[in-house]
């Protein structure tokens, strides 16, 4: 057991579970097999998405520029889960950065194939939904914790575990 529960967590590891393989195999069409060293920039904050990916090995950051200029994580994203999705789904620049923090493997879907499998999948669609809304639960623990705690020491715990 550890110290930090789901509660914490986002569940987006699971939004292709019962799919059809037509759409999986659609999706898997356009995908790449991308191998990156740590500290590598996926994506920028204010720019438009282009896919999402799936983490197969290591861990990225998600982080956002605060006005004092200083860089805030946001989430640190491990493997089998997927991210990048958010701003395809509406249809919006990404609000954060992402960064790989160690050697990482990644699946990209581009953002065509993913749009293409949503309006082939109601599961999909449903998947996402469930994803987005445990995702929202997840920030208002987390900014419930932060406004009752050291953002310092919880964050610590939450990234260790």
């Amino acid at each position: 057991m550890t110290l930090i529960s789901d509660k914490y967590s986002y569940k987006c590891n699971t939004i292709f579970n019962g799919i059809k393989k037509s759409a999986i195999v659609d999706l898997e069409k356009g995908s790449k097999t991308i191998a990156l060293k740590k500290n590598k920039i996926l994506f920028k904050e204010g720019t438009y998405p282009d896919g999402l990916c799936k983490l197969v090995k290591g861990k990225v950051k998600i982080y956002q520029l605060n006005p004092d200029g200083k860089f805030q994580i946001v989430y640190l994203y491990t493997k089998g889960e997927f991210f990048g999705f958010r701003p395809i789904l509406s249809n919006s620049k990404h609000p954060v950065s992402a960064e790989t923090m160690e050697d990482c493997t990644l699946i990209f879907y581009p953002k065509t194939q993913f749009l293409n499998a949503l309006d082939s999948s109601p599961r999909l669609m449903k998947n996402l939904l469930i994803a987005l809304s445990y995702e929202f639960n997840v920030w208002v623990n987390l900014m419930s914790t932060y406004s009752h705690k050291s953002v310092k020491k919880e964050w610590l715990l939450h990234c260790l575990f």
